[in-house]
C-alpha cells in the first residue's frame, strides 16, 4: 500500500480490514494477506526507499491511495508515491504482475478551486488515469466508506486469485495410489518407465509367477515354492493390497522372513514404498528394511508419504521422522507451499498439528507467514500450536525480539518455548534479560533470573528488588545469591520470608549451605554445639571451608562416633535449663529430663549421621591417603541413612584400590538410587575391564548397573575383541535392555564391515530377536542423517 502522509487513518483502517479478511481466508482456503506499507509520513524526511522498493518487486497487489498530498521528492522522482507507482507499473508491463489498484479519496470542491502545489500534482495524476484507463481506480468518501469498499474488494480479489492459481498449487495430500505403477517417482534415481518394466524386479516376478503357475498345473511334480519365493509372493500381494487398504503393512514375521533373503530380493518401486510405509509404522523397534532403501532419496520418500496417503497416523509418523532427523524441507519453495497447504487446509487436525510441531523445531523466518495464518484458525488446538510454533521460530532466529514479545504481550509459555530459550540463552542480551524480569509470567522470570545470576550480571540492589516477588522459588534464589555475595542475613529472616518447611523441602541445601558458609569460624563453632536442627549444616561449613582449622577435631569426632559432641550439646542444654532444674519442681524437671532424653535418642538415631556426612564431605575435599580408613569404616554402616555413605564412597574413590570393589559391588546390588549408582561407578573405576567389577554388575539384571558397566567398556580402548566375546552370549538371553546396551557398544566400537559380518552371522543362528536385527539394519543402512537420529534415540532410550 503506497500512500502519502495525509492518509494515516486510512492506513489504520486497511490494517484492520486485512486482519479481518485473513481470519476468513486463512482457515477456509489457506491464504494469507501480508500488508506492506511504504508511506511518506513525514514530508521532507529521509526514508528507507530501497527496502520499500524490495516490497514493490515482490508484491502480488499494488494499492495506491491518494487524497490531498502528493508527497516529497526522493531525488529521482517527485515523491515516494510516484517512485513506488512507476516501479510497480514497469513490473506489471513486463509480466502482468502485480495487480494494480488506485484509490482516490474525495476532495471538497472548494479546495479544488485553490488546490496548492501538492493537490495540483494529485489532480494531474488523477486526470492522467482517467484518460489512459490503464488501471482500475476507485473513489471513496471517508474512512468508513473506505472500510466497507476495501473489505469487499480484498475478499473478492483473494477468492478469485485463489481459484485461478489452485490448479498449480494443488496439494497432493489426498492422492490415492490406485495403480502399482509409480515408476517416475523422483525418489528413485535414474529410472524411466521403460527401464522399470524390464528391470531385475520385473524379471524376478515373472519367474515367480511362472513357477507358481507350473506348480498349480503340474501338482504331481515335486517342485514346491521355497521360503524365499513364498516371502516374495507375500510382498507382491501385500503391495497390491496396500493400494486398496492403505493401512495394510508387512507384519514383523513377513518383513523378517524377507530380510533373511535380502540379497536375493529385487523390489519394485511400489514395493520400496511398501517397505518405507512398514518402516514408518514401527513404534516397537522391530521392523527392518533400510537395506532396500540404500542409494534412494529417503527424504523425498518420507515427504511423499507424509502427503500422499490416507492414513493420518502414518503421515504423522513420517512427519515426526523428518522432524527428529532435523530435515529442513522449507528451504525449497515448492516444499514450503505444500507444507503451508497442509498446515492450513488439511482435513486431519492431528496432521496439521504435526506439521506445526515440525515448524516449531525446524521452521525458518520465511515460514512465519504459514504459522501466522494458522494462528487465526477457529480450532483452538491449531491456533495454540501455531502460536507456539511462531514463537519458537522467532526464538531460534531472532531471540531478543521474541523474548521482548513474550514479555510485553504476556504470551502463554509452553515447555517447548522454555526449552528453546534455555538452548539459546547465551545469545540473550543483558538489556533484554533485565527487561524480562518484569514479565508477568513467573516461569520466564525464574528462567531469566537463573541466567542473570549465573552470569553475575545482577547487582545486590537489583536482587533486593526481587526479594518480594510473588514466587517463593524466585525469593529463594535471590536469598541464595545475596548470601553468596556476602550479605549478612539472619536465618530468622529467611524463615519468615520462605517458611521453615520450604527451607527443608524445596531445594534446601543450596540456601542453607550459602547461609552457613557466610558465617565466621567462631559463629560456626558456636552453632555446632546448639541443639538446632541446622547444627550439622554449620559443621559442614567448617569441614569444607575451614578444614585446616578443625581437621583434628573432625577426625576425633569420627573416631568416637560423635559421642563427645553429643555430650557437649547435652551439657549446653542442661546449662540452659539449670535455673529451672535448681528449683527442683518435679513436673518441670521431669519435662526437661524427658526433653534431654528425647534429644539423645534423636541424635543417635538421626542427627549423628548428618554430622558424619558433614565430616566426610570435608575429608573428600581436603583429606589425605590415611583417611581411607574413614571411607572403609562407613561403607559398612547401616544403609538406613545413605547420604553419609555417599561421602564414604567418594573417599574410597580417591584413596581406595581394587580390593574395595567387592564391597562396592555388593552395595550397588543391594541399594538403589544415587547410592547404588555411585557405588557401581567407583567399583568399575577401581576394578576396570571385563575381568573386573563390570562383569559382576552386568550379571545383576539391574538396568542402571548394566548401563554403568557398559559405559565403563565404552570409555576404554584396546580390549574390544575381548569385550565382544564376553558380551555376545548375553544377546541370546531375554534381557532386552542388555541387548540394546550391547548394540550401543558395538555401534561405537566396530566398523561397518565388522557390524555387517556380525549381522550375517546372527541371522544364520535360526532363532533371533527381531529388535537386534532392526537396530543393526538402521545403523548399517540408514542414510547418515537418519542413522544419527536412531543413535540418539537409542541413547535416549537407554538413559
Amino acid at each position: 500500500m503506497a500512500s502519502p502522509g495525509d492518509l494515516s487513518e486510512e492506513r489504520r483502517v486497511a490494517r484492520e480490514v486485512v486482519k479481518k479478511v485473513n481470519r476468513i481466508v486463512s482457515s477456509s482456503i489457506g491464504w494469507q494477506i501480508d500488508l506492506r506499507e511504504g508511506e511518506n509520513a513525514l514530508p521532507g524526511a529521509g526514508r528507507p526507499q530501497e527496502l520499500i522498493n524490495k516490497d514493490i518487486d515482490s508484491c502480488d497487489l499494488f494499492l495506491g491511495v491518494l487524497w490531498r498530498r502528493w508527497g516529497s521528492s526522493t531525488g529521482e522522482y517527485s515523491s515516494g508515491f510516484e517512485e513506488e507507482f512507476e516501479r510497480a507499473k514497469q513490473r506489471h508491463q513486463k509480466n502482468q504482475h502485480p495487480t494494480m489498484w488506485l484509490c482516490f479519496k474525495e476532495v471538497e470542491i472548494e479546495q479544488k478551486k485553490d488546490p496548492g502545489e501538492q493537490l495540483k500534482k494529485v489532480l494531474a495524476f488523477y486526470d492522467t488515469q482517467v484518460s489512459s484507463k490503464e488501471f482500475l481506480f476507485k473513489e471513496f468518501k471517508n474512512s468508513e466508506d473506505w472500510r466497507d469498499k476495501l473489505d469487499e474488494w480484498l475478499l473478492r480479489h483473494v477468492l478469485n486469485f485463489s481459484q485461478e492459481t489452485s490448479q498449480d498449487e494443488q496439494f497432493e495430500a489426498n492422492i490415492e495410489i490406485s495403480s502399482p505403477a509409480i515408476s517416475n517417482f523422483s525418489a528413485i534415481p535414474n529410472q524411466t518407465p521403460s527401464e522399470v518394466d524390464s528391470d531385475a524386479a520385473t524379471t524376478q516376478l515373472i519367474n515367480l509367477v511362472t513357477h507358481v503357475s507350473h506348480s498349480l498345473s503340474s501338482p504331481k511334480e515335486s517342485n514346491p515354492l521355497n521360503r524365499f519365493e513364498i516371502a516374495r509372493l507375500c510382498l507382491f500381494s501385500k503391495t497390491l493390497l496396500s493400494n486398496q487398504y492403505y493401512d495394510d503393512f508387512l507384519s514383523n514375521h513377513e518383513i523378517h522372513l524377507l530380510y533373511q533373503y535380502r540379497d536375493q530380493l529385487e523390489p519394485t518401486i511400489e514395493e520400496i514404498l511398501q517397505f518405507t510405509r512398514t518402516l514408518i509404522d514401527d513404534d516397537n523397534n522391530l521392523k527392518v528394511g533400510w537395506y532396500w532403501l540404500q542409494g534412494l532419496d529417503v527424504t523425498t520418500l518420507l515427504f511423499y508419504l507424509a502427503q500422499a496417503n490416507n492414513d493420518s497416523d502414518l503421515r504423522i509418523q513420517a512427519i515426526k521422522i523428518l522432524e527428529e532427523a532435523k530435515v529442513c524441507l522449507t528451504i525449497e519453495p515448492n516444499n514450503r507451499l505444500k507444507i503451508r497447504n497442509a498446515v492450513l487446509v488439511d482435513k486431519s487436525v492431528p496432521v496439521r498439528i504435526a506439521w506445526l510441531s515440525y515448524l516449531s523445531s525446524l521452521g525458518r523466518l520465511e515460514d512465519l507467514p504459514i504459522v501466522k495464518s494458522a494462528c487465526n484458525d477457529e480450532d483452538l488446538l491449531i491456533s495454540s500450536a501455531a502460536e507456539s510454533a511462531r514463537i519458537c521460530i522467532l526464538l531460534r532466529h531472532n531471540l531478543n525480539e521474541a523474548v521482548v514479545e513474550l514479555v510485553e504481550n504476556n504470551l502463554p509459555i509452553t515447555k517447548l518455548i522454555v526449552e528453546t530459550i534455555k538452548k539459546q540463552s547465551d545469545f540473550l542480551s543483558n538489556a533484554i534479560m533485565l527487561k524480562a524480569l518484569s514479565s508477568q509470567n513467573p516461569e520466564i522470570r525464574l528462567l531469566i533470573l537463573k541466567e542473570l545470576i549465573g552470569k553475575n550480571i545482577l547487582t545486590e540492589r537489583q536482587i533486593d528488588d526481587l526479594i518480594n516477588d510473588d514466587s517463593v522459588l524466585i525469593k529463594k534464589i535471590c536469598y541464595e545469591a545475596l548470601l553468596k555475595m556476602g550479605r549478612n542475613i539472619s536465618l530468622d529472616e529467611i524463615k519468615k520470608a520462605l517458611g521453615e518447611d520450604l527451607i527443608f523441602h524445596v531445594g534446601n541445601s543450596p540456601l542453607l549451605e550459602a547461609y552457613y558458609r557466610m558465617l565466621p569460624v567462631e559463629k560456626l563453632l558456636e552453632e555446632i554445639y546448639s541443639p538446632s536442627i541446622y547444627a550439622a549444616n554449620a559443621y559442614k561449613a567448617l569441614a569444607t571451608d575451614h578444614f585446616e582449622t578443625v581437621s583434628d577435631r573432625i577426625r576425633l569426632d569420627l573416631e568416637d562416633d560423635f559421642s563427645n559432641l553429643e555430650m557437649q550439646i547435652i551439657s549446653k542444654l542442661e546449662i540452659q535449663f539449670k535455673e529451672i532444674l535448681s528449683l527442683n519442681e518435679g513436673e518441670q524437671v521431669n519435662q526437661i529430663n524427658e526433653l534431654i532424653e528425647s534429644f539423645k535418642k534423636t541424635f543417635r538415631k538421626y542427627s549423628k549421621y548428618e554430622f558424619i556426612k558433614a565430616a566426610l564431605s570435608g575429608i573428600v575435599l581436603h583429606g589425605n591417603a590415611q583417611d581411607i580408613r574413614w571411607g572403609r569404616k562407613y561403607l559398612e554402616e547401616s544403609d538406613k541413612f545413605i547420604d553419609f555413605k555417599l561421602e564414604a564412597i567418594k573417599i574410597v574413590e580417591i584413596y581406595g584400590d581394587e580390593s574395595d570393589a567387592i564391597i562396592l559391588v555388593n552395595i550397588a546390588k543391594n541399594s538403589y538410587g544415587d547410592l547404588s549408582d555411585l557405588a557401581a561407578k567407583v567399583a568399575v573405576k577401581l576394578s576396570p575391564g571385563i575381568d573386573g567389577a563390570a562383569f559382576d554388575l552386568i550379571n545383576s539384571e539391574s538396568s542402571n548397573l548394566i548401563r554403568i558397566a557398559m559405559q565403563s567398556f565404552e570409555d576404554r580402548n584396546g580390549d574390544e575383541g575381548e569385550v565382544f566375546r564376553a558380551l555376545e552370549p548375553f544377546l541370546k538371553k531375554g534381557n532386552f535392555y542388555m541387548h540394546d546396551q550391547i548394540l550401543k557398544y558395538f555401534f561405537k566400537k566396530f566398523s561397518f564391515q565388522e557390524l555387517e559380518e556380525f549381522l550375517a552371522k546372527y541371522l544364520l543362528e535360526g532363532q533371533y530377536y527381531y529388535h537386534i536385527v532392526c537396530w543393526l539394519d538402521r545403523i548399517l543402512y540408514a542414510p547418515p542423517r537418519y542413522k544419527q537420529m536412531y543413535l540418539q534415540k537409542l541413547t535416549h532410550k537407554l538413559n
